[in-house]
């Protein structure tokens, strides 16, 4: 994998799934000011808050392949394994990048654990696919860097 910071200002990304993984991605994906699409046939109270603010585009059913008109990043976080590797399969099919929810070594990207500690300084760790450890060693990195690491 090759760490890179990926710019989403404006980008169109999809989210598939609704729950609360897709939530916490969604939260993510709005702090970079992504362009924020949601298919999913059930929401939760959180989404419909961002939707009801104007922040995301809520379609309220199931994943259609049209759905992959425009967009730049994919997040497949339904419940399903097998929709999820479909729809995995077919953003390759156009080269869209997607990440699978739960399961990161099928993925074409996975998130890094990361936090700011200050106005230039991010901290970021990948775990191959690990986020606890990832968070783990991240906490202790800002931990060192709010030390007075320059």
């Amino acid at each position: 994998m090759l760490p890179v910071s990926l710019r989403l200002a404006g980008k169109n990304v999809l989210v598939v799934g609704a729950g609360r993984v897709a939530e916490r991605r969604i939260e993510t994906l709005l702090n970079e000011d992504a362009a924020v699409r949601v298919v999913a046939p059930e929401a939760g109270s959180r989404v419909q808050e961002l939707v009801s603010s104007g922040q995301v585009e809520l379609s309220r059913r199931g994943f259609e392949e049209a759905d992959l008109d425009g967009a730049w990043l994919v997040f497949a976080h339904t419940s399903s394994p097998e929709l999820n590797s479909a729809i995995a399969e077919i953003c390759r099919q156009r080269r869209i990048w997607c990440l699978i929810g739960g399961d990161a070594h099928a993925s074409d990207l996975w998130m890094m654990a990361h936090r700011q500690v200050d106005a230039d300084l991010t901290v970021a760790v990948s775990a191959h696919g690990n986020p606890r450890r990832a968070k783990r060693v991240v906490e202790q990195l800002v931990t060192e860097a709010r030390k007075g690491v320059q």
